[in-house]
């Protein structure tokens, strides 16, 4: 929650609610689902130990990319009480998958939540994490950066545990954002591991749904950190060791991983999403 949560102090003749984003844009996550139910329901659980349960607005931005999410609040503020996070995957997977393959769905998203690199747990676990939107913030700033523009006042963010372009020189941030997006990128290929072994687990008529849902998500967001990743090494080259931007391998590669990315979402361009 934002500040006032915990400054307000509450009048006990007024009523009060909450406002919660499931996704966003600028920062998200927006394009991929990246609010796990377990986290929803840590602040769902504050709100309603200080009685602030007359209403509850949830932002989705898009509704496509964040069904998990929707039905995890939906049900958290119909009825708190009887929610249990720890069993809410599998059984909305088995709603959505059926009983034989709710098991593997249900552990393939609870690791699609957690391979997104912690940027900060102060709080809760999974406070902030590099969403598609962060990732988006530190590759232009890697463009800039390799085009010689100096760090510019749009990249502040309102939560200052965390600034993703905060760093004491270009170095600290060049070597930053290639370690994590490395480490990262070996958890998003193990998520598509699982994932492709559960795919046959799953009926034929909803295969489609857990790609649309998951599989392309998953290619979006690997995609991106491997675009930030490219970026990290082709600066390395070009700020820290002097070398030439002709012909840089990474930046090619960076080109690529949002190619295949783009080509990668076509997947679920069908039917009515055409």
């Amino acid at each position: 929650w934002g500040d006032d949560f915990s400054s307000v102090d509450r009048d006990p003749d007024t009523e009060y609610g909450v406002y919660y984003h499931v996704a966003f844009w600028a920062d998200g996550p927006h394009l991929v689902q990246g609010t796990p139910p377990a986290k929803m329901y840590h602040n769902y659980q504050r709100a309603v130990e200080k009685k602030d349960t007359a209403y509850s607005i949830l932002n989705v931005t898009s509704v496509r990319e964040v069904l998990v999410g929707i039905r995890a609040n939906s049900q958290m503020t119909w009825d708190f009480a009887s929610f249990n996070p720890d069993d809410f995957l599998q059984v909305w997977a088995k709603e959505e998958f059926g009983p034989e393959a709710a098991p593997a769905v249900a552990a393939v998203y609870s690791q699609f939540y957690e391979a997104y690199y912690k940027l900060d747990n102060t709080q809760i676990p999974g406070h902030k994490m590099f969403i598609d939107g962060m990732v988006r913030r530190v590759g232009l700033r890697f463009i800039e950066m390799l085009h010689g523009v100096p760090k510019g006042e749009g990249y502040k963010l309102l939560d200052k545990s965390f600034d993703p372009m905060d760093f004491a020189s270009s170095q600290a941030f060049i070597e930053f954002y290639r370690r994590i997006t490395a480490e990262a990128l070996v958890s998003w290929r193990e998520v598509y591991s699982s994932a492709y072994q559960t795919l046959p687990l799953i009926r034929e008529e909803r295969r489609q749904f857990f790609i649309d849902n998951l599989v392309v998500q998953l290619e979006v967001i690997y995609g991106l950190y491997d675009w930030v990743h490219q970026l990290s090494k082709a600066a390395g080259d070009i700020i820290l060791e002097g070398k030439t931007a002709k012909d840089n391998p990474h930046l090619k590669k960076a080109v690529y991983a949002l190619e295949k990315l783009l080509l990668d979402r076509k997947k679920a361009e069908h039917g009515k999403w055409q």
